[in-house]
């Protein structure tokens, strides 16, 4: 089973929805998603409810990780130019780990690989944050 459908799957049992920054940041993080949930609810996220962009980063900085800016990057990240998820391109031909937030919808990309269900989508990417562990 892939991992994307293995945090889902973790995510139904846990009763969860509205998760997509947990399994985004247990993705690029290399955490669990038990890990992710529970970080990212001692920042301020509720059970069920989406999460603020200043918890997400929160979140992926308490598991250890950094987020690269860049030079030419601003606090938005990375601007994708709405290209759809399908024709991302990221610097460094997306390798290494991402953070890629479309409209209400925040995901991984790792090594060039959508880690998400919206691979393959018409979902307009705008900014990504490249995470290093």
């Amino acid at each position: 089973m892939s991992l994307p459908k293995q945090l889902a799957a973790k995510s139904k049992s846990m009763g969860e929805k509205n998760d997509c920054a947990v399994k985004a940041v247990a993705i690029v993080c290399n955490a669990s998603y038990e890990e992710a949930h529970a970080t990212l609810k001692r920042l301020g996220r509720r059970d069920g409810k989406g999460t603020p962009m200043d918890v997400i980063m929160a979140a992926v900085k308490a598991l250890g990780c950094h987020v690269n800016y860049g030079d030419k990057q601003d606090h938005r990240g990375v601007n994708c130019g709405r290209r759809t998820i399908n024709r991302l391109r990221l610097p460094q031909g997306g390798k290494g780990r991402w953070l890629v937030l479309t409209r209400n919808h925040i995901l991984a990309v790792v090594d060039g690989k959508v880690m998400d269900w919206t691979e393959g989508r018409r979902h307009q990417a705008r900014f990504a944050w490249e995470v290093s562990l």
